[in-house]
């Protein structure tokens, strides 16, 4: 993942997508929150890629950090526990979480069958 070498004050830091095997993951570190987009299949193939992208959001993020899935095709166990574990280490301190965003039915069903949905917040629709 490469990093801007210069912040510019009040605008969010951007980072060059990364095109994963079949997946697009881009994130974006403001000083309140950080925006993970990811689209396409999420599986082992670029699992490390989200992992990555996950632990510099939850690093930078002051207080949430959104992951945006409506664009996922697939997403594997593995991909639900990079969430799961991403949205832990938010919560340790008790003032930080992690918020799905828009999530594609496929995203949905497999966070809820999971068991993933309840430990996450998701927000649908335009109030997000």
């Amino acid at each position: 993942m490469s990093r801007s070498n210069e912040a510019v004050p009040g605008r969010p830091e951007q980072h060059e997508p990364l095109a994963a095997a079949a997946a697009t993951i881009t994130v974006q570190l403001g000083r309140s929150v950080a925006v993970v987009r990811v689209a396409g299949k999420i599986d082992m193939g670029n699992l490390t890629a989200l992992r990555e992208a996950l632990t510099s959001a939850v690093d930078a993020a002051a207080r949430r950090v959104l992951v945006d899935l409506a664009a996922v095709t697939f997403l594997d166990v593995g991909g639900v526990g990079a969430l799961a574990v991403a949205a832990a280490r938010l919560r340790s301190d008790g003032r930080r979480e992690l918020v799905v965003v828009d999530p594609s039915e496929v995203a949905s069903r497999i966070l809820h069958l999971t068991g993933v949905a309840e430990l996450i917040t998701i927000r649908t629709g335009p109030n997000r």
